[in-house]
């Protein structure tokens, strides 16, 4: 068999060569490039690992910033020398207050409380003193923090913000509020939908390491897949879910007794919850019940109350607690609504 000889000349042996080195180059240059990416990625991994090495578990970090800088933020924000120990319980979309252990049977008022926002990116310092407030809280719990408006109505500005107790002015911030049992739990909270079709989204921090009680708020447009702007139970919803939406509750869960369990109705989230009951043949007009201790309405005392106490959360100091393991949960606002006939 013939043997194939390729002839070149030097020219086109230059070229060739030339052509070689130029690949060999880059292909250098190619591994020079991940050669410091990849050294870059590992830097970024020690000084990050470092970084929260040396966080402390369990503290808030504000304004978006790192935790050595919100630690910064606290102390223009909370006189360690005036803390206000406090309990608190989320009932549906207010936050309330107590000094002692949240009782219903011994309800101990800590006076006015004030929202402040924190204002970390000016030059000055400046407090938000439009406040919330609740007061009388030894008579009823008909008032609480809310934790999306202000007192005028308006939907609350995205930050972040901090409960005071009594008076605030620009130049004394008062006793900041401090959980006193030790909680390490967030609650996330949403409001029903405004008419540009945002939401307020209140983020709780109830954590133990922190220097004060910490409340997130942003705004956004849709709600967790397990979040609901009302739960309506019963067998005869339909009316009452039309009345609800006409009233801008958008997302409505509405099911029988029968196709849900008191553990599946816990872990769903609302900050309104309705049974719908036709007990009283006679009635004439629509009744609505709910707990006689938030003074939101009529109460009554029968099996229906059970309802009500299971799923008004922390609120009541009791309820499902003892099967779910989870004493401080948020409840639900919740009624009993009864059928005219």
């Amino acid at each position: 068999m013939a043997e194939e000889i390729t002839e070149f000349n030097d020219e086109e042996l230059t070229r060739k060569l030339k052509a070689k080195r130029r690949i060999r180059g880059a292909l250098i240059v190619v591994n020079f490039v991940l050669f410091g990416y990849l050294a870059y990625q590992i830097g970024a991994s020690v000084v990050n690992l470092v970084r929260t090495a040396n966080e402390v578990e369990g503290v808030v970090k504000l304004e978006g910033k790192t935790q050595k800088d919100s630690l910064k933020i606290y102390k223009n924000y909370v006189d360690q020398n005036k803390i206000c120990n406090a309990d608190f319980a989320i009932y549906g979309d207010k936050i309330y207050f107590t000094s002692n252990n949240f009782n219903k049977e011994d309800i101990k008022s800590i006076g006015n409380v004030q929202l402040i926002k924190i204002e970390s990116n000016k030059s000055d310092t400046i407090i938000e003193r439009d406040s919330l407030f609740y007061d009388n809280i030894e008579n009823s719990l008909s008032y609480g923090v809310s934790l999306f408006k202000d007192k005028n109505n308006n939907r609350l500005k995205k930050g972040d913000y901090l409960f005071y107790h009594d008076y605030v002015s620009p130049n004394e911030y008062g006793e900041v509020i401090k959980v006193t049992n030790q909680l390490n739990m967030k609650y996330e909270m949403y409001s029903l939908k405004g008419d540009d079709g945002q939401r307020v989204k209140a983020t709780i921090y109830a954590y133990k390491n922190n220097p004060a009680l910490v409340m997130n708020i942003d705004h956004v447009t849709t709600l967790p897949d397990d979040c609901y702007d009302a739960i309506i139970i019963g067998d005869n919803t339909e009316k009452i879910v039309r009345e609800y939406e006409a009233k801008g509750f958008e997302k409505i869960l509405a099911k029988s007794e029968s196709e849900i369990t008191d553990k599946e109705l816990f872990s769903l989230q609302t900050n309104e919850l309705i049974k719908v009951i036709d007990d009283n043949k006679e009635n004439d007009e629509r009744i609505i019940y709910s707990s006689n201790l938030l003074d939101d309405g009529l109460s009554k005392f029968d099996e229906d109350d059970q309802f009500i106490i299971s799923n008004a959360g922390y609120a009541m100091s009791r309820g499902l607690e003892y099967e779910f393991n989870n004493e401080h949960y948020a409840g639900k606002l919740t009624y009993i609504i009864d059928l005219e006939n």
